[in-house]
């Protein structure tokens, strides 16, 4: 990711889900132009789901 970016013109999923079971599911668009996202935005983008309270 640190080269190419993230996927142009495209749709990604992202499955939500707590202890096995599925709550949903994000649907993000990419963006038309290439974007190298920091490496600090790309932790919080992976922890932030975590901080969700449970139930």
């Amino acid at each position: 990711m640190d080269r190419t970016g993230l996927p142009t013109d495209d749709v990604i999923e992202l499955a939500v889900e707590h202890a096995g079971v599925g709550h949903g599911r994000f649907l993000i668009t990419a963006a038309t132009r290439i974007s190298r996202p920091s490496l600090e935005q790309r932790l919080v983008a992976v922890t932030w789901p975590s901080r969700r309270p449970p139930g």
